[in-house]
């Protein structure tokens, strides 16, 4: 499907690009530090991963959610909040090489699911992929089982309709 196909609009039946990626924006809190709104401090930690204020990590991970009926994935790059006392202690204790996996609140809700629904996710700190694969440990029911048994291409199309009409 990342060939971009059209698709008819459930709330305006015009065609819509049919996307598999989903891509959320800089949190805030970088945006401030990078164009000097804010006083905080940041310190770049890896190529998707940023220190601020010496308290918080900021990290970029991919929600992948299997379509089951299009042998295609709906990927949701999204920014983790984790915070420093979480991933300090997995440093500390760690071995050269070994995964680092530490638990975070998503910084977005994701809002086809319901504006409360910040999942806490498990990523892998050390993961050598593009970005670290989250695994959610807890949210709402209905986004649980759509990331653990996937989705079909009705229920993207649902999904797109939607977030097309923000």
């Amino acid at each position: 499907m990342r060939n971009n196909q059209d698709f008819i609009c459930l709330y305006c039946g015009e065609p819509h690009r049919l996307e598999t990626l989903l891509e959320y924006p800089l949190p805030e809190d970088i945006s401030e530090i990078t164009s000097g709104k804010s006083a905080k401090s940041m310190q770049v930690i890896g190529k998707h991963a940023f220190l601020i204020n010496e308290e918080y990590l900021l990290m970029k991970c991919v929600l992948r959610i299997n379509i089951i009926d299009l042998q295609d994935e709906l990927d949701v790059q999204t920014w983790l909040w984790i915070e420093r006392n979480e991933f300090s202690s997995k440093f500390k204790n760690c071995e050269e090489g070994e995964a680092i996996v530490c638990a975070g609140k998503l910084v977005y809700p994701i809002p086809f699911y319901g504006m409360s629904d910040y999942p806490v996710v498990k990523v892998d700190l050390n993961a050598e992929e593009h970005l670290p694969v989250g695994m959610i440990v807890v949210s709402g029911p209905e986004f649980y089982r759509d990331w653990q048994e996937g989705i079909s291409s009705g229920k993207l199309i649902e999904l797109l309709s939607y977030l097309n009409h923000l």
